[in-house]
């Protein structure tokens, strides 16, 4: 703090003395500070090389204090000029003689003016205090950031480089010129840049990605490629940020994720060929089993049979329905992964009429489980009947197969503002391991009594059907209320 005597002294002089005598005499402080660094032995700096820039900024300051010396003006004296030498790699005691070297040169050159009052020499000495707290506070957080950059840059695993505005790569390590396939000779020949190695459909999304760059400051994680030196492309995933206000300047992040997104497309390939070979599996099979169907119902027909060969076609018949379902299952799986979802054909129905028709049926196949059926309120709406009767069975299905055999089945229908709910309930519980993937193909309970014949595909087809319907399923189960399934069905599209 100022002696008041000072103070007041300062505000009293009007002249900005000290100020002048930095302008006059600039080209001999220069000189003074540039022979103190060369007899020192250190490197030409960027703190001296920028030297009239800096005293300019130095005259400015202090003329503004001498003009107004107030709590304000003093906070405005705090230097940036500090600032360069940190950009280049300084560390703290470059900086510290740097400024020392400066200020013995300013009061060598204008301290001993008798003219100047002792307030104005004063006030330098703060401006030069000042200095060094900025330089001192700048250094520690710089260190720390270049820190954790070079632990970053050395990882291995991750390319870092800098960039500026017009395209150019000033800086990179060793990750991101062995991920393309550069060399170092190729950096400092200006030879990378970002937007030749884009590929051109990417060079719109680049430049969006860019515009939101310097406006955020921030680039969120994006997936792009890059051309590598030969010709070859690489899958990166990249974030950045700027390192300036003005947006110049900037660090990006790049990781390499070629071969995740190779084996990704790899294990696409290999779900697409498998459900293409189900698909055709199915539809191949399809044609002999209709054969076998309606020669069994021929049979049936004839009133020849023996008892025992009646038995034997009843038993044929039987087992080619169960197998033209497991087919229609298979077809459904291979519709709802690999042919767009499955298809629905909506026409206005009252769904507590398809539903109940679908229990019947149900139950005639299982006469000696209990079911129940009851429906209320407003139950129509327009929806496939067919694949609504397919949920219905599908769900009814599981519940025998999964719940207590001596317990109640219940089935119901409610209308419910603008869907229709349909809740099927049993007593049986779904292991909690199975729970989470009851809706995935191919997944079975170890304890469901008909696991022989079910290809565990019952459930997701149910699901698919109602995402075609714009609906959603849920269940909950547990020991104490079972297992109850809730579909809720849009009236409309």
């Amino acid at each position: 703090m100022i002696p008041g005597e000072l103070e007041q002294t300062l505000r009293d002089d009007r002249t900005p003395l000290l100020a002048a005598s930095i302008r006059a005499n600039r080209d001999r402080i220069v000189e003074a500070w540039n022979t103190e660094l060369r007899l020192s032995g250190r490197r030409p700096s960027t703190l001296g090389a920028h030297a009239t820039e800096l005293l300019d900024e130095l005259a400015r300051s202090l003329a503004d204090l001498e003009r107004d010396d107030t709590p304000r003006s003093r906070r405005n004296v705090a230097p940036a000029h500090e600032r360069p030498c940190f950009d280049d790699g300084d560390d703290l005691h470059t900086v510290v003689f740097e400024l020392g070297a400066l200020r013995r040169a300013v009061e060598e050159m204008c301290g001993h003016d008798e003219h100047i009052p002792r307030a104005q020499l004063f006030a330098l000495g703060r401006y030069f205090d000042r200095a060094l707290e900025s330089a001192a506070t700048r250094c520690s957080r710089t260190g720390e950031f270049a820190a954790r950059y070079r632990a970053i840059a050395e990882s291995g695993i991750i390319g870092v480089v800098e960039w500026k505005v017009s395209g150019a790569i000033t800086a990179a390590n060793d990750t991101f010129l062995r991920m393309l396939g550069y060399t170092r000779e190729d950096l400092r020949a200006g030879r990378l840049r970002f937007r030749e190695l884009t590929p051109p459909e990417q060079q719109a999304a680049t430049d969006e990605n860019l515009r939101i760059l310097r406006e955020k400051g921030v680039l969120p994680p994006i997936e792009k490629q890059y051309f590598r030196k030969d010709g070859s492309r690489v899958d990166v995933l990249i974030t950045s940020a700027v390192l300036d206000p003005e947006g110049q300047r900037g660090i990006a992040l790049q990781l390499d994720i070629t071969d995740r997104r190779r084996a990704a497309e790899e294990l696409r390939r290999e779900a697409l060929l498998r459900d293409q070979f189900i698909g055709v599996l199915g539809h191949e099979l399809r044609t002999p089993l209709g054969a076998v169907s309606t020669g069994c119902q021929l049979l049936l027909m004839q009133n020849g049979l023996a008892p025992a060969q009646h038995r034997v076609v009843a038993r044929i018949a039987n087992s080619a329905d169960k197998m033209a379902r497991m087919i229609g299952d298979l077809l459904d799986f291979t519709r709802g992964r690999f042919g767009g979802g499955i298809v629905v054909d909506r026409k206005p129905i009252d769904m507590a009429d398809v539903c109940r028709e679908a229990v019947e049926e149900v139950h005639v196949a299982h006469p000696k489980r209990e079911l129940v059926f009851r429906s209320s309120a407003d139950t129509t709406g327009e929806w496939d009947p067919d694949r609504v009767a397919q949920v219905t069975a599908n769900l009814v299905a599981n519940a025998i197969a999964h719940g207590d055999e001596t317990a109640l089945i219940e089935v119901e229908v409610r209308g419910e503002g603008g869907d229709v709910l349909l809740e099927v309930s049993n007593q049986g519980v779904i292991p909690p391991e199975v729970l989470p993937h009851a809706f995935e193909p191919f997944t079975r309970s170890p304890a469901a009594r008909s696991a022989g014949t079910s290809l565990g595909l019952g459930l997701f087809i149910v699901k698919q059907i109602v995402d075609a319907h714009g609906g959603t399923i849920d269940v909950r189960s547990n020991e104490v209320e079972g297992t109850t399934f809730l579909v809720r069905w849009p009236r409309r599209a």
